[in-house]
């Protein structure tokens, strides 16, 4: 049987006819008329080839046919609604996942610790894996979601629309020297570059 060429609305009628045993509830669970149950009652016995409910006195019992089918059914319906349903909010609080950042070196020491004490209190439950900028970053290791996050000196650039960026505050090094010290005014790349022993920091 060819599951493209079957009304897949038909499993929700059997569903609800197995459940109520009845097309009159079966119909007001659904929002259904009477007879558009009927309806579906009959297209599902000549795609079968059962009768599936048979009337015995004033009750309709479910052939074998049927008791076979209604766990199954039941349970792919379920599982259809769980893939169809919006996800559900992220709670920091509750959550358990390890999110796996790159940046360079530099960026642990100076962003991490407090990081690591915000997340003890805020989402215990997640965990960072941290890989170092050794080599660059593709939108595919972004988008596939095998890195959640990179941190960046230089720019990352991407065409992919499914990425965003958001320009961090920039980094101001400083250079203390002791009172004595010569260099007492503005320091440039020359004095700053001349190496260890040319000045006392």
């Amino acid at each position: 049987m060819n599951v493209r060429q079957i009304d897949l609305n038909l499993l929700v009628v059997f569903d609800a006819l197995m459940t109520h045993r009845s097309v009159t509830r079966a119909a007001d669970e659904l929002c259904l008329s009477q007879p558009a149950v009927s309806q579906s009652l009959r297209r599902l016995r000549n795609m079968l080839d059962d009768p599936l409910l048979v009337r015995s006195g004033n009750k309709m019992l479910p052939t074998e046919r049927a008791k076979t089918m209604t766990p199954l059914v039941s349970r792919t319906l379920r599982e259809v609604e769980q893939i169809l349903a919006p996800p559900e909010a992220f709670d920091p609080k509750t959550t358990e996942r390890t999110f796996t950042i790159r940046v360079p070196e530099y960026f642990e020491f100076v962003i991490f610790p407090r990081l690591y004490a915000e997340l003890s209190h805020s989402a215990p439950g997640v965990s960072i894996h941290i890989n170092y900028m050794e080599e660059g970053v593709n939108d595919i290791e972004l988008l596939n979601g095998d890195t959640e996050l990179v941190i960046c000196i230089d720019q990352f650039n991407s065409s992919s629309e499914g990425l965003s960026r958001e320009l961090l505050p920039k980094d101001i090094l400083t250079c203390m020297v002791g009172n004595d010290n010569p260099v007492r005014e503005a320091l440039s790349a020359d004095d700053y570059g001349k190496g260890e022993g040319a000045w006392d920091a």
